[in-house]
């Protein structure tokens, strides 16, 4: 190679290096702003996640809440039917004994 093309070689080397670290800063840039996007969207997913457990805590506490109501309504209306059927019962020793 002559003189004369090697220093056109070293030159469209050289503008094709600049190029190359144009798009390589370019792409730097995205890398920075991508990381920076992930960020937020894990503080979001992170808020999220918090609200989400208090609202599974607050279900949680509401279903107990409900099951122990229902449990106690349960056991009321057995002693309900219970004391019908001992009232029953004692109607009918009652009427036995007027008959005797």
């Amino acid at each position: 190679m002559s003189p004369k093309e090697l220093c056109l070689h070293l030159q469209s080397l050289e503008k094709s290096i600049l190029s190359h670290k144009s798009i390589i800063m370019d792409l730097s840039d995205q890398v920075w702003s991508l990381q920076d996007e992930i960020a937020t969207l894990n503080t979001v997913v992170a808020a999220r996640d918090d609200e989400l457990m208090k609202m599974m805590e607050m279900l949680e506490e509401e279903k107990s809440e409900a099951v122990a109501k229902v449990q106690l309504e349960h056991n009321s209306l057995i002693k309900l039917r219970d004391d019908e059927i001992n009232e029953l019962h004692c109607n009918k020793l009652n009427d036995m004994k007027a008959l005797n």
